[in-house]
């Protein structure tokens, strides 16, 4: 049996604990996408905080990847804005989490990076 990661998001977890066929097919889909604003934001955020904040990382570099999608950019100006401000706060970054967990028979190891834990004023 060949065992490989899978990515899952906390609703595909959901899908595959509630029925695991259903899963399936819905991984059977087309390609996805292009990215939305959520996931541009997403990673901009992650690259932002590995990189050691704003102190080491500029906003005009933080802003490229979004580069042509408008929404994302403001995203990421105000997230950016408020964390030069809140970064002294930051208690924690990509804590990796792990769970076994057995679904009909089949056993599964679940494992999850949290990318960040911010403590701010709000």
């Amino acid at each position: 049996m060949i065992e490989q990661p899978i990515p899952l998001q906390p609703n595909d977890v959901r899908v595959l604990l509630r029925c695991p066929l259903h899963f399936h097919f819905l991984r059977q889909s087309a390609p996805p996408p292009p990215p939305e604003p959520d996931s541009l934001v997403r990673e901009a955020i992650h690259r932002l905080h590995a990189a050691g904040g704003p102190a080491r990382l500029s906003l005009r570099k933080c802003l490229a990847p979004a580069a042509g999608n408008r929404a994302a950019q403001q995203m990421l100006e105000l997230y950016y804005r408020r964390l030069r401000k809140d970064w002294p706060q930051v208690i924690a970054g990509n804590e990796t989490m792990a769970l076994q967990i057995r679904i009909g028979g089949v056993q599964l190891a679940l494992s999850a990076t949290a990318d960040r834990l911010d403590k701010t004023r709000d």
